[in-house]
């Protein structure tokens, strides 16, 4: 694994724990926006800009729900092209969740 797509997973890892924080103080929410576009770059870096928008997405659902959006719709465009089936379909169920999210607020 290349160091970029290790820190991407670290970090996708530390934001969804951040997700799952019940009860978060402000500064967590920043600290789980940071961590998730830390982990887009590192995505972008290492060639898998899909997953990098799909966390970014998820961080985003609840402090900035227009900016979501716009980032959900660029990661299902990205997702149409990903090759490995399994991939593209477990990136596009994620999406629909997140979809559903939004559609909740």
């Amino acid at each position: 694994m290349t160091d970029h797509k290790h820190l991407a997973v670290d970090l996708f890892n530390h934001t969804w724990s951040l997700l799952d924080t019940t009860n978060r103080i402000p500064e967590q929410d920043e600290e789980r926006v940071h961590s998730a576009h830390a982990s887009r770059y590192h995505w972008v870096i290492a060639g898998i800009p899909s997953f990098a928008n799909e966390g970014l997405v998820r961080a985003l659902v609840k402090n900035d729900p227009e900016r979501a959006k716009k980032c959900l719709h660029k990661a299902k465009n990205i997702g149409d092209g990903i090759e490995n089936e399994e991939d593209r379909d477990w990136l596009h169920t994620n999406l629909d969740a997140i979809s559903g999210e939004l559609h909740d607020h």
